[in-house]
């Protein structure tokens, strides 16, 4: 499943369009060998696993702009990816849309009452100096929803697992890796090192353990077992 053909209806409504095809190669990016359209395929699919516990339309568009977004800025070295990665977002969301059948583009599930609330609060004064034929032609997308998405993405930054649902959902499905059995692990643990290799491996070494031990406690007794299997696994193929 191609996630930018799937979910495009989603994109276009709330992205800026001319910026999707960027966000796709963003993603393709060959350097990429753990955080690339595979790990992104995984997060959508957990969270199309778990859809019954998202309760509205809006927090679910919100889930899937995070997701999409979460990892759209990705350098290995750098520190600030996901705050990056919200800026793009930021950047790049769309607050009024043009159409041409407005209230055939109207989603059921925004709040009307963010019409009023986006005059006041962005003072669009380019589009409300516009005639009153084009004003019908445009619809307006809850900040509400960028917000939340940003708060998404916001809490991976951490290894606690969030106690709200939703952020513990989207937490869950970018982590759900760390779950899995230690052969699945291995592969994981390899490309990763492939993603920062100007690391000396010396150094690499010790911070990987320290960011894997970070992880005991978080999910169950059997990803314990497997991620102390792969903290040995490291200790031992790593040079000191």
């Amino acid at each position: 499943m191609d996630p930018f053909s799937f979910y495009y209806s989603i994109l276009k409504q709330y992205i800026n369009p001319s910026f999707i095809p960027t966000l796709a190669k963003l993603w393709e990016n060959p350097k990429r060998k753990f955080h690339n359209l595979d790990h992104l395929k995984d997060v959508l699919a957990f969270i199309e696993k778990n859809k019954n516990k998202i309760l509205t339309y809006d927090r679910y568009v919100a889930i899937v702009l995070a997701a999409f977004f979460h990892d759209a800025w990705y350098e290995p070295i750098e520190k600030h990816n996901e705050d990056k990665s919200i800026d793009l977002l930021k950047r790049n969301y769309q607050y009024v849309i043009k159409t041409k059948e407005s209230k055939q583009y109207f989603d059921p599930y925004l709040e009307p009452v963010w019409i009023d609330k986006l005059k006041n609060i962005f003072k669009l004064k380019k589009i409300f100096k516009l005639k009153n034929k084009d004003k019908e032609k445009l619809m307006y997308n809850d900040p509400a929803i960028l917000h939340e998405a940003n708060r998404l993405i916001e809490v991976t930054k951490h290894r606690i697992i969030p106690m709200e649902k939703l952020a513990r959902l989207f937490w869950m499905a970018d982590n759900e890796i760390l779950t899995k059995d230690f052969e699945v692990l291995k592969t994981y643990e390899t490309k990763i090192r492939q993603e920062y290799l100007r690391i000396p491996e010396i150094i690499y070494r010790t911070e990987r353990i320290k960011f894997l031990k970070t992880n005991i406690g978080l999910f169950n007794k059997n990803a314990d077992e497997n991620l102390l299997k792969l903290i040995q696994y490291c200790e031992d193929i790593y040079k000191k």
